[in-house]
């Protein structure tokens, strides 16, 4: 799988998720462009936890990668894994996907 098609299905997945997390209407647009998908940065990430918010962070990495070290508190999904195990994921919080 090209690397272009790996970084479009991940967006692709983060948007629904992202979407899924957050909509209140019942059809959201999804973003057309990868430029167009959320980012947040690790600073604004902390605010979120230091604030109370309520935040699901999951590390795609690899599970080696994930055992050797991660964000405590993440939960650990291979990005090869996103799409089967998105059901895994609550609807009702806010979720930041991470792979570095």
């Amino acid at each position: 799988m090209s690397n272009l098609i790996r970084k479009l299905l991940f967006a692709s997945l983060l948007v629904s998720i992202v979407v899924l997390a957050g909509c209140q209407s019942p059809t959201p647009s999804l973003p057309a462009t990868l430029a167009q998908v959320p980012r947040i940065r690790a600073q604004q990430l902390k605010a979120l936890l230091d604030g109370g918010e309520a935040v699901v962070i999951v590390d795609t990495r690899s599970s080696e990668s994930y055992e050797q070290r991660h964000v405590p508190g993440a939960i650990s999904i291979p990005f090869p894994d996103t799409e089967a195990r998105q059901g895994e994921l609550p609807r009702d919080t806010k979720i930041v996907l991470y792979c570095t």
